[in-house]
């Protein structure tokens, strides 16, 4: 993607974009990404250099400086499986 041109703009033109520092609408926590038991999964199969790398390339501040990770709660697959099998049948046929 290329990145957008940025100009200073004519006298009197409208702005395309405003920035009021003076004015708060939100508060922005941090930033961060989403993460999933399979990328787990793939990182735990790379060498220790290798997982310190990705780590630090999300969360260092070298890197993309995250601070917020988003990841799953759901009950791991075969403890599923058997809530599933054994207590709740009709729902899931």
């Amino acid at each position: 993607m290329t990145a957008p041109e940025i100009s200073a703009a004519s006298a009197g033109a409208t702005p395309d974009v405003r920035i009021e520092q003076g004015t708060k609408y939100q508060t922005i926590d941090g930033f961060g990404g989403c993460f999933n038991e399979l990328g787990w999964s793939a990182l735990g199969k790379a060498t220790a250099a290798d997982r310190q790398s990705v780590l630090s390339s999300l969360f260092g501040e070298d890197g993309c400086g995250f601070n917020l990770a988003r990841v799953p709660l759901a009950p791991a697959i075969s403890p599923w499986t058997a809530i599933r099998s054994t207590t709740l049948p009709a729902i899931w046929s």
